[in-house]
């Protein structure tokens, strides 16, 4: 059934459906590492938009078990496979903000714009200490209109004793 959301409405479910993305850690992990390929980018951007599209233009009821289906098929097909209980919280604020935005209501979003960090639990990375002029920019992508920064490290001029010491973020 086709409820029809204002423009500001449309604007506003969409980028509340790309900041929910953003905070799925396993879905930037396995986008940032291409384990679904090296269209893993392409996909992700995709699944948004049929997200969007499903809560917007789907002719018969949506339901919060259809969103789950959608986004566990698509973190399968990036061979990733995930049990925390993430999918089903992304996919019940999915339809608690589309159902807010159809009222005109955007508190759902604008709690999500003060607080959009996304967690970093899931992995703990160790960069060397490098030295300066060493880093360098390898690439940028946008994923749900976030930039990703890709920053490489030189590690040919460090020491042994440089690379002992390991900066952890």
């Amino acid at each position: 059934m086709v409820e029809i959301l204002t423009a500001e409405s449309t604007a506003q479910l969409q980028e509340g459906i790309g900041m929910l993305l953003y905070r799925l850690a396993a879905l930037r992990m396995a986008v940032e590492n291409e384990w679904g390929g090296h269209d893993s980018l392409q996909k992700s951007q995709q699944l948004g938009h049929d997200l969007f599209h499903r809560l917007t233009q789907s002719k018969e009821q949506v339901y919060i078990d259809d969103l789950e289906d959608m986004l566990d098929e698509f973190m399968l097909s990036l061979n990733t496979e995930i049990g925390d209980g993430s999918i089903e919280e992304i996919a019940e604020k999915m339809m608690v903000m589309r159902e807010e935005c159809l009222e005109g209501n955007f508190n759902s979003i604008k709690k999500l714009k003060e607080t959009n960090t996304p967690s970093i639990s899931y992995a703990r990375q160790n960069m060397w200490r490098a030295p300066m002029g060493s880093l360098h920019l390898d690439r940028f992508f946008v994923l749900f209109g976030f930039v990703f920064l890709e920053v490489g490290v030189s590690l040919k001029t460090q020491s042994s004793a440089e690379l002992a010491n390991p900066i952890d973020i």
